[in-house]
């Protein structure tokens, strides 16, 4: 009998209720899912914050969220110390989840893991990314959908969410490095994938688990843009720490033209970009430029684009000369600021994607794949 840490098949989640903290996980899929429900107890809960000597620990679970959540009751009224009272300790605890060992065969472990496209020495080409070592601690990670302009696919988003994940778990690693081939960075999801399957739910379940996967990851990302990046492309950059971009370089949100709610890009967003300025983004569904973005705050460096891999090393160089331990907490606590959990929300707006199935979004995507102007119902 073998074991899986949690934080391989699931991220966090906190929060508080009354005088007990609420803690709990979001699957990475429906298979991890149904491993946890199966295995991830109350007891066991209980038994791993020992410690803390909470009370009778009570599971709720959220099927529609793949989410289980735990209250610990009293728990942050514990006092001395053992308090809980601020929230960023709360957070802690989340996190802390993350490292419990729970047992599994060898097999369910294999398939809850999944196959990973490694790459020892210098690279190796999946079908949809490319992983390769720049050196010991730099890894590139490249979109490698070219003929349709690196649109998110279903298996794209899982093979690129393996390799973060592998990544983030090798020792010798601080930064990752993400660019794209061909002549877009990312068009967003695949729209004729998303049609195909009669809504975006399934998707955007996976696309939340990959920003969850970048942004809690220890390593610093450092996106590498070009040509376009539009919908859950925009989401890509957002995930990243640093953006550099070429200066032909364009960005949009164009999902209220084609029926949809960029639900999950706002989240990362909000972080980022001014009420007003996100509003005109996402209201308009406009094209905006490289220096435009970056005077929104998206982007921190526009270069030529015989420039773009060379500057974005550049930072990578420099992200690797601090020390690797503050560097990490630093990137921890930069997440914790702004009073947004980010986790907690990315999880919270999945609803609006699963709810997608309705005639706006049918027309809008209709009218997309068939190149025509939408024909809206009048309200």
């Amino acid at each position: 009998m073998a074991t899986i840490r949690l934080g391989e098949i699931a991220t966090a989640r906190s929060g508080d209720k009354g005088s007990g903290a609420n803690i709990g996980v979001i699957a990475r899929t429906e298979k991890a899912f149904g491993f946890l429900q199966a295995n991830l107890t109350a007891a066991r809960v209980r038994n791993f914050f020992e410690s803390l000597s909470p009370d009778n620990v009570v599971r709720f679970e959220l099927p529609n969220l793949l989410a289980l959540n735990f209250v610990l009751p009293a728990i942050l009224d514990g006092g001395g110390s053992v308090s809980l009272r601020v929230d960023a300790q709360g957070k802690a605890l989340g996190q802390a989840l993350l490292e419990m060992e729970l047992p599994v065969s060898n097999a369910m472990r294999d398939e809850l893991l999944g196959p990973v496209a490694t790459s020892e020495q210098s690279s190796t080409t999946s079908a949809l990314i490319e992983l390769s070592s720049l050196e010991n601690d730099i890894a590139v990670i490249t979109l490698n959908r070219p003929e349709k302009r690196n649109a998110l696919s279903m298996a794209m988003i899982e093979q690129l969410t393996a390799a973060v994940h592998h990544e983030s778990n090798n020792p010798e690693r601080r930064v990752v490095i993400l660019p794209g081939n061909g002549p877009a960075f990312c068009a967003g999801l695949d729209l004729q994938e998303t049609a195909e399957a009669h809504g975006s739910g399934a998707a955007a379940g996976a696309l939340s688990h990959l920003y969850c996967e970048m942004i809690s990851s220890r390593l610093i990302f450092v996106a590498a843009a070009h040509g376009v990046a539009v919908g859950g492309g925009v989401g890509l950059l957002a995930a990243c720490d640093l953006v550099v971009a070429s200066n032909d370089f364009r960005i949009g949100l164009p999902e209220v033209r084609r029926g949809l709610v960029p639900a999950l890009v706002l989240c990362l967003l909000a972080r980022q970009v001014s009420d007003r300025r996100l509003r005109e983004m996402v209201l308009l569904g406009e094209m905006i430029s490289a220096r435009r973005a970056k005077h929104f705050g998206l982007i921190n460096r526009v270069v030529e684009p015989n420039q773009l891999v060379e500057t974005a090393t550049q930072l990578a160089r420099e992200v690797c000369k601090g020390a690797p331990g503050a560097t990490e907490s630093t990137k921890k606590l930069l997440n914790t600021l702004g009073g947004i959990d980010i986790h907690g929300e990315l999880a919270r707006v999945l609803a609006y994607h699963r709810n997608e199935g309705n005639s706006d979004a049918a027309e809008g995507m209709a009218a997309f794949l068939e190149k025509r102007p939408p024909n809206w119902n009048k309200r």
